[in-house]
This record gives C-alpha cells, sequence and structure tokens, in this order.
C-alpha cells in the first residue's frame, strides 16, 4: 500500500511543476521530466539531472541505471529508477 501512496504523492508534485512550467500533464515526457531522483542526486528532477549533472560519474550511473533490471517494481526506488530509465531512453 506503501507504494499506491508514494505514487500518488510524486505524482502530484510532478503535475504542479509542469503545470509551473507550462508544460503539457497530457506527455509522458513532461511528466517524467519533473519526477525527483531518490537517489544519487536526490530531490532534484530528473531534467534538472541530465542539463546539470551530465559528468563522467552521472553518465556512468545513469547508464548503469539503463542496463539494470528492476528487481522489485513495488519498492518506491524500484519504481523511480525505472521511470528515470525511461525518460533518459526517450532521448535515443
Amino acid at each position: 500500500m506503501l507504494s499506491l501512496y508514494y505514487y500518488i504523492q510524486v505524482r502530484k508534485f510532478t503535475i504542479k511543476g509542469v503545470k509551473k512550467r507550462t508544460g503539457d500533464v497530457k506527455n509522458e515526457i513532461d511528466v517524467l521530466e519533473e519526477y525527483s531522483l531518490q537517489f544519487a542526486y536526490c530531490g532534484q528532477s530528473f531534467r534538472w539531472m541530465l542539463e546539470n549533472a551530465l559528468d563522467l560519474k552521472v553518465g556512468w550511473f545513469v547508464d548503469t541505471i539503463c542496463n539494470e533490471m528492476v528487481t522489485n517494481p513495488t519498492i518506491p526506488v524500484s519504481q523511480n529508477k525505472a521511470a528515470l530509465m525511461k525518460y533518459v531512453e526517450s532521448f535515443k
């Protein structure tokens, strides 16, 4: 149940961020851009990380996340990693 609560809270916060920058809440990539990292640069948005923190360490980290299997999709950090992976892959 925690997982559903977590998802709803993250989604609400994210939608506020999308609206604040006049993005399209129906566009999945616009929404993923505003997701907050739950690991590494905790609290920063996915968009912020890709715009501001792409040094070798972060590039390696993103590559590692994209090649990692989600082990337990009910754990919030795993959900966050899966969302980051989807966002990063949208640029391929």
